[in-house]
């Protein structure tokens, strides 16, 4: 059964508000400077803003572990820095309404990816939802003036 409420729908929302925001800085911000350094100054300002809401006992069991603390630093250097950087060189060439398109296809293609590779399953549910973000990316399309 599917419970709303009005938090997690206002959380929702300004997710997708932030995130609309987020595209749109990378396109003006990397017309004056490059893709690392807009990407590495909003990631620290970004942990920063993090660190202040979330707990710091967790972090410090992860600092217990090498193995841990190597694995977040791939994490963190690899997909979410490669990933934003990437990102925002890509805006660079594309309109941000094309990228932002083309980005909204990422959780449908790590769930197929997890299913493909990891042996993950798939509910109804999540299929539904991949099915509707494939829909939504169809009909948004950049269409050209012949069509």
């Amino acid at each position: 059964m599917v419970r709303l409420n009005a938090v997690g729908l206002a959380w929702g929302l300004a997710s997708g508000l932030t995130y609309a925001l987020w595209s749109v800085f990378n396109k003006v911000g990397v017309k004056h400077t490059n893709p690392w350094t807009l990407q590495c100054y909003g990631m620290l300002i970004g942990s920063a803003v993090l660190l202040l809401f979330q707990p710091l006992t967790p972090l410090a069991g992860v600092s217990k572990s090498p193995a841990a603390v190597a694995w977040l630093l791939v994490l963190a250097l690899g997909p979410t820095v490669g990933a934003s950087v990437a990102y925002a060189a890509g805006v660079r060439a594309v309109p941000v309404s094309v990228a932002s398109l083309v980005a909204t296809l990422e959780p449908v293609l790590a769930a197929v990816l997890a299913y493909l590779f990891l042996g993950e399953t798939l509910g109804i549910g999540q299929v539904a939802g991949g099915a509707l973000i494939l829909l939504a990316v169809w009909l948004l399309r950049p269409r050209s003036a012949d069509s």
